[in-house]
Order: structure tokens, then sequence, then C-alpha cells
């Protein structure tokens, strides 16, 4: 029997940031308390953490000091992959603490650097994608 006023369909999956992890596209993966280190193919580590407010997925990169465009690609790829498996309709990827150089391959990526209440650049990057 449906319940009056609720419309039948699958259930909302619950957020899983062990399965978002899973699907992020790691080649190896290890969790260190709310932080997954992720390896890709290509040999490039990266630190991610994940959580979902409402809809929408956050996948956030403490401590960018060295990063690559072609890492960077694998990161929003396989953040992109996390939030379809876990119904985001958005992403947003943060990238905190970037060093200078890699502050020039987020802006180049679409990237927005942060300013804070104050009007100041922060060192913080963010990229929101809608996911489809």
């Amino acid at each position: 029997k449906i319940i009056d006023g609720l419309t039948p369909g699958p259930p909302s999956p619950v957020f899983s940031a062990e399965r978002a992890a899973a699907n992020f596209g790691f080649k190896t993966v290890e969790k260190a308390g709310s932080t997954f280190v992720g390896q890709f193919g290509n040999g490039a580590s990266v630190a991610v953490n994940l959580g979902m407010v409402g809809s929408e997925m956050k996948a956030t990169m403490p401590m960018l000091s060295k990063l690559s465009a072609e890492t960077l690609r694998n990161v929003e790829k396989g953040a992109v992959n996390a939030a379809k498996g876990e119904g985001a309709t958005s992403l947003t990827i943060t990238a905190k603490m970037a060093s200078d150089g890699t502050a020039r391959i987020l802006s180049k990526q679409g990237f927005t650097q942060i300013v804070d209440a104050a009007g100041k650049k922060t060192s913080d990057w963010v990229k929101t994608l809608k996911i489809q």
C-alpha cells in the first residue's frame, strides 16, 4: 500500500563516504580518519574528504602543494563518478591551502579563488559542477 502523499520510487541512498571513495576511480585507496588517500593509475596520490549536504556532494582536498593538470582532471572525473554514485545533483570540489604553482593549474581548470569576508583572497579554490 502506498502511503497518501508519497510517490513510489527508489529510496534515496544513504550517503557512504567509503562507497563514494570506491567510485572515485583510485587504483588504491586508504582511509586515515575522515580522509581518503588514493592513488591514481598514473601514480599520483591525492588526499580527499568526501561528504554530502542535501543533494550536493562536497569533495575537499586539504593542503595542495603539488598537483599536475592530469591529476586534477583525474580528481574532477573521480569526484563526478563519486557524486553520480551517491545520487548527487551537484558537486563542489574545494582545494585548500593551494601553493602558487597549484593555484595557476586550478585557475586554468576553471576553479575560482575563494575571497574571505574582508575581501582578501585566500589560498583556497572552488569549482561547482552540475551532475546529470
